[in-house]
């Protein structure tokens, strides 16, 4: 259980609580978030996220749900699929529509890998639900140098040029030359986003300990800190309207998203 409390004239007030459950593998398989109610001096119910997992522990099933007195009701949810190596190769995010009571395509990220199983390339899909089409929206190049760096450049599709563009280039090197980086990145999910108060972080595997920080475009660190689990919330209405960059770090790995604040 992760209690969240402000301090208000001197004193701690309850302001978020989440509460995990996990099956015998240890695999986290539900959170419930609850918001404190200042009227009735109790804890209200608000997102519920439940995990789903294959017999090699990959999550290959996510729900989101908010709560409406008596019910939980679906907001979101995605489905993704390994690769024979137990990597992530397509996830699906899906939106609940009332109106037809049914799931409709959102976006989809497909990744490629080299044969060593080292990640190449990733793409990120809208689903465009008048045409039907699954259309280009950015994509993720990567690269081990012989350095033993890794290099990241994320591109954005221009529909009007029907040309990539560079956005975003991240390299990472280490202390020693020789310490060959195999890139394989780390799945991040934010939602809302773009976002004017609070954003959630939902990491794509399980976590004991998860650090992020987010920068601005000019490299300036706003943001830098720790949580526990594979989801958390933050905060972001002190920052001005603009792109910033979310950097999450966990089990080793690296997940980069451009987060913006409107």
């Amino acid at each position: 259980m992760i209690t969240t409390s402000y301090l208000e004239d001197g004193a701690w007030q309850p302001a978020y609580l989440a509460e995990n459950t996990f099956n015998t593998d240890g695999l986290l398989t539900e959170t419930i978030s609850q918001n404190w109610n200042d009227m009735t001096s109790e804890y209200d119910n608000s997102l519920k996220i439940t995990h789903t997992y294959d017999s090699n522990g990959n999550r290959t099933h996510t729900v989101n749900q908010s709560f409406y007195d008596p019910d939980w009701v679906n907001l979101s949810q995605t489905i993704t699929q390994f690769t024979s190596f137990n990597a992530e190769e397509i996830s699906t995010r899906q939106n609940w529509n009332a109106g037809i009571t049914d799931w409709i395509d959102k976006s989809k990220r497909t990744y490629t890998y080299n044969s060593d199983e080292t990640a190449l390339h990733s793409l990120f899909e809208q689903y465009n639900s008048v045409t039907g089409e699954w259309e280009d929206d950015e994509q993720e190049l990567f690269t081990n140098n012989a350095d033993g760096s890794y290099q990241i450049v994320t591109q954005e599709y221009n529909s009007n040029s029907s040309e990539w563009e560079n956005d975003i280039r991240t390299t990472i090197s280490f202390r020693f030359a020789s310490a060959v980086y195999r890139v394989n990145p780390l799945v991040v999910g934010v939602y809302p986003n773009p976002a004017s108060t609070d954003v959630n972080i939902q990491l794509g595997e399980n976590t004991v300990r998860s650090t992020y920080t987010i920068t601005d475009m000019s490299g300036k660190i706003l943001a830098n800190d720790s949580f526990y689990g594979s989801n958390t919330q933050i905060s972001i209405d002190r920052f001005a309207t603009g792109i910033y960059i979310l950097e999450v770090e966990a089990n080793g790995k690296t997940g980069i998203v451009k987060l913006v604040r409107e």
